[in-house]
């Protein structure tokens, strides 16, 4: 349990920490798509990492990390996206 918690907390904010690194980069030097692919594997990684957490009982945090997944979600693909 403990490898799986610092696993997810390593791609969680590794990802984070690349996606604020992104957000001032030239469309010529990093294309929206390339970051947008980014931001979804967070919320892909948020998503796992709830599911983890369900599993273990641990529904406040999983509800939290799902609500921040569906933000992603719903910012890089829109409200009616099917995933």
């Amino acid at each position: 349990h403990g490898f799986a918690v610092e696993g997810y907390k390593w791609c969680i904010e590794t990802l984070e920490e690349k996606i604020q690194s992104q957000k001032d980069l030239p469309e010529e030097s990093l294309s929206a798509h390339e970051k947008d692919n980014t931001r979804l594997l967070l919320g892909m990684s948020l998503d796992s990492c709830a599911r983890y957490m369900i599993s273990r009982k641990q529904l406040e945090l999983a509800e939290s990390l799902y609500e921040k997944a569906l933000a992603i979600s719903r910012q890089v693909q829109g409200e009616t996206h099917p995933q």
